[in-house]
């Protein structure tokens, strides 16, 4: 056996204990050994990389020249009186075990008997005189060691006690947040407390098809799509947002990105487009930011959004919500009520929500896997198997569901006037689709109706002479929206919203006597 092949035999034989080391080390599946093999073999580079003089070099231009003076002159001429820019707060969370100024992304405990106050307090400082709220708090200081020496230099003690990091208020002073020690807290009592990262409050809900945005300041918000779409007459523009309804002539055959699929936030890049869009002209340094998220939203997805409006956008404040907590929060302002209970029908999904004294009740919480998305979907396959094939229409048969679908209070009744002669049919009309020539949205006309007697959707009429393609909608119109209500008849072995509704009111506590349930009824919204 010569040199070559001994050498072959003694790498095969070392295959063996690397395949073992790999799989005890990291996990039997085959797409995580390949990612510990990668790992393996970029460390085995990154070895050779280091025995390279322009690796040396390197090192002793960072570590010999750039540390010491906080820039490095060599490389960098212009930072050369302004310093190196100052790192992200991640980088401090990841450089440290635990984060400076108590942003620590550690769990905590419950406080302990040293911290006296907590996050939401209203307080004044007793030295300066302003006021500001407790947002965070450490046990004992934690700060650079810099910080530290500038700011207790003089007092030392400072640095073994409780210290909290302290939302300012504008009226006192024009800083955003400070670090103060505990002696120099005093809670403050029945007092407003105002910031310049709480108002204005830019507030959007971010909904998986439609985004619906504006400032707290104005009534009429902004509706454009949460999504970005490409048309075939167009093949190279990609049309943002509201882009398509006001740029693109020709709206057939749409195809959609979504950055939500399922209700949660997967395509960032689909979704920074379109914030993008929305976000352009909004002064985020000085307006804070409240947006809704899914329900049982991911720690990994709400960590991404924060780091991103944070450091991309860098908003004065952030906020998250899900919807169904908004809109219970202002209907029990409105009507001072303990019970309420929210019925959110969105894209992806339909949530029945419950509310006690302003708390949400997880254990009543369902959710139906139909939304508007479906109900959608349905109405494409039910034409296209009856009359006219649309499977590609999604727009343009959306609209038609928005305009002429409707839910039935009698579905019996509504099904027997269904089979009427058409000049007795109430359901029975003629949906016109656009042309995108002479008709750019949608109409419908009764079937009993000459072809000069054609109404948009908004019931006005509309004159045209032309010939037009037409969808008989009869009973689509309500057996469509009734699969909200019995999910079984499409195949969903799930309970429709009224079965959820009662559902969800079970888990509601009892009331304590008659009067208080005369007093205040159980009260129902629909988000």
């Amino acid at each position: 056996m010569d040199r070559l092949a001994l050498f072959q035999f003694g790498l095969l034989l070392l295959a063996v204990p690397l395949q073992y080391f790999i799989l005890m080390k990291w996990s039997s599946k085959d797409i995580e050994q390949a990612q510990a093999m990668n790992k393996i073999t970029n460390q085995i580079n990154q070895m050779f990389h280091y025995l390279s003089p322009s690796t040396w070099f390197n090192w002793f231009v960072s570590f010999v020249i750039e540390v010491p003076l906080g820039f490095n002159p060599l490389l960098h001429k212009r930072t050369w009186r302004r310093g190196i820019e100052s790192p992200a707060t991640e980088v401090y969370h990841v450089r440290e075990k635990y984060g400076y100024f108590a942003t620590s992304p550690a769990i905590r405990s419950s406080r302990s008997e040293y911290v006296q106050y907590r996050v939401g307090q209203v307080i004044r400082h007793k030295l300066y005189g302003y006021r500001a709220v407790i947002i965070g708090w450490d046990e004992i200081a934690s700060a650079p060691d810099q910080w530290l020496d500038e700011h207790h230099q003089d007092h030392p003690e400072y640095r073994k006690q409780p210290n909290y990091s302290v939302l300012l208020d504008t009226r006192d002073r024009h800083a955003h947040k400070t670090y103060i020690p505990q002696e120099h807290i005093e809670v403050v009592k029945d007092t407003k407390f105002n910031s310049m990262a709480t108002k204005p409050i830019f507030v959007v809900d971010n909904g998986a098809y439609m985004s619906k945005s504006k400032m707290n300041t104005i009534d009429n918000p902004r509706i454009v799509p949460n999504c970005v779409m490409k048309s075939k007459f167009y093949p190279r523009r990609t049309f943002i947002a509201d882009q398509i309804d006001n740029e693109c002539p020709n709206k057939t055959s749409l195809y959609y990105q979504l950055p939500l699929q399922k209700g949660y936030l997967v395509d960032w890049n689909i979704q920074k487009q379109v914030w993008d869009h929305l976000f352009g002209k909004i002064p985020f340094k000085s307006t804070g930011l409240l947006m809704t998220e899914p329900y049982m939203n991911l720690n990994f997805i709400r960590e991404t959004m924060d780091q991103i409006f944070f450091e991309e956008y860098e908003v004065a404040s952030f906020a998250r919500y899900d919807p169904a907590t908004l809109s219970a929060y202002q209907y029990e302002n409105d009507t001072k009520s303990n019970y309420v209970l929210v019925v959110d029908s969105g894209f992806s999904f339909t949530h029945i929500v419950p509310f006690h004294q302003g708390r949400k009740l997880l254990d009543g919480m369902t959710r139906i896997d139909v939304g508007g998305k479906l109900l959608t979907n349905q109405l494409k396959s039910v034409i296209s198997y009856r009359q006219l094939l649309v499977m590609n229409e999604t727009y343009i048969i959306n609209e038609l569901k928005e305009n002429v679908c409707l839910v039935s209070l009698d579905f019996q009744e509504d099904m027997r006037k269904a089979r009427l002669p058409l000049g007795e049919n109430p359901h029975a009309i003629d949906y016109i689709l656009p042309d995108y020539n002479e008709t750019k949205q949608g109409c419908f006309q009764t079937v009993s109706a000459s072809t000069s007697n054609i109404y948009n959707a908004d019931g006005s009429k509309k004159n045209s002479t032309k010939q037009q393609q037409i969808v008989r909608m009869n009973v689509e119109r309500f057996t469509i929206p009734e699969i909200l209500f019995r999910p079984s008849t499409i195949g969903i072995d799930q309970a429709g919203i009224a079965e959820s509704i009662y559902n969800s009111v079970e888990e509601l506590p009892e009331r304590k006597s008659t009067n208080e349930y005369a007093q205040s009824p159980i009260d129902t919204k629909q988000s």
